[in-house]
């Protein structure tokens, strides 16, 4: 259980380490970019779901 316990508190320390440098140093992404992205969000969620349940019904 120790292990399990070290092994979160490891994680969740580089989780705050990275987050906190992805804010320091990351650029804000350009409108355009994030209009290019966002219209590919919907189409893959669908397939997603599409595919957890193929997933679901074959086993």
């Amino acid at each position: 259980m120790l292990n399990l316990i070290s092994i979160i508190v490891v994680l969740f320390a580089a989780l705050a380490i990275i987050v906190s440098l992805l804010e320091k140093y990351g650029t804000e992404p350009s409108p355009e970019k994030l209009q290019r992205l966002s219209r590919w969000i919907a189409p893959l969620m669908a397939l997603a779901l599409v595919l957890q349940g193929f997933k679901y019904f074959m086993s």
